[in-house]
């Protein structure tokens, strides 16, 4: 909430530094999503994936678990972090990590979207989610479009 309170009242967002402030930017993200805030769900979107790409992060199961229970589909956000853990799949030497694989199991709009992701990153020779076009991760229903940026677009529905 301190982080909303902050954005309202017109504060810089500096951005997730370590496991603890990620956590508390998606929850920033959800709230914003819960209350149709786009400003600010595009601004937290350029602040995850830019931490994400610095890091050389992708998502646990436990964050898709999290933001899968608490964003309604289509969102921009779901399918960003479960790209980036299926593109960590395909590097990793075992593949698919025991606690990813407990998440899918339980099936539902996780298990489609992720192999949906590992799909399209077959087809796009393995486009990497966290570089790039950041206008391409945002919803611009009210707000205006970036300017200077086209090209890549998220991922489709294979």
């Amino acid at each position: 909430m301190s982080l909303f309170v902050h954005w309202l009242y017109g504060k810089h967002l500096t951005g997730p530094c370590d496991f603890n402030t990620m956590n508390h930017y998606l929850c920033l993200y959800v709230l914003a999503a819960e209350f149709q805030i786009e400003e600010l769900k595009n601004n937290v979107m350029v602040l995850i994936r830019d931490y994400y790409h610095t890091e050389k992060m992708t998502a646990p199961a436990f964050r898709l678990d999290y933001v899968y229970s608490n964003l309604a589909e289509p969102c921009l956000m779901r399918t960003f972090l479960v790209s980036t853990a299926a593109y960590r799949a395909l590097d990793e030497p075992n593949g698919i990590s025991d606690s990813m694989k407990g998440v899918l199991k339980q099936g539902g709009d996780i298990s489609v979207d992720y192999a949906t992701a590992l799909l399209n990153l077959a087809k796009n020779d393995r486009v990497d989610v966290r570089k790039g076009d950041p206008c391409a991760w945002h919803e611009h229903t009210i707000t205006q479009k970036c300017p200077g940026w086209g090209g890549f677009q998220p991922f489709e529905e294979a």
